[in-house]
């Protein structure tokens, strides 16, 4: 694996961002999304990010491809949520597994630490067997 870059979003991204997206939305249930996404309807999404502020997007680039993407967008519309941020972290196919999500989240969480925030949350689907695990009360708490 050559040198992964980590920099900010910009505009010029977003196809590479939707393709990178929609592999997750064809071939996994991680994304809640039933359909792909074209570039334009995924513009919405990309315009909710800045260079500042809590809300930012960065992209892992490899040899000037970019090959995953980590951000923060607004929890909930409630305003005691305002200082919670949820995170979303995606990599091409070809880069899982060779660390760059932690790459991606370590620069966005030092970009974050002088922003006001109070919680970062991730969300993720829970596995069918923890599931039951949980319902039965067999899981463990900490």
């Amino acid at each position: 694996m050559a040198e992964v870059h980590i920099r900010p979003a910009v505009r010029a991204d977003l196809p590479r961002l939707t393709e990178v997206y929609n592999h997750y939305v064809i071939h996994t249930p991680i994304t809640f999304d039933l359909e792909p996404y074209t570039v334009e309807r995924r513009a919405a999404w990309f315009e909710q990010f800045a260079l500042q502020g809590r809300y930012r997007l960065f992209v892992a680039e490899e040899s000037g491809q970019v090959i995953g993407y980590a951000g923060t967008t607004r929890f909930r519309v409630k305003p005691a949520y305002d200082t919670t941020v949820e995170t979303t972290v995606y990599s091409s196919p070809e880069s899982v597994g060779k660390g760059v999500g932690r790459k991606l989240y370590g620069a966005l969480f030092d970009a974050l630490a002088s922003e006001d925030i109070h919680r970062i949350v991730g969300g993720m689907p829970c596995r069918i067997q923890l599931q039951q695990n949980c319902m039965s009360g067999s899981a463990s708490s900490r």
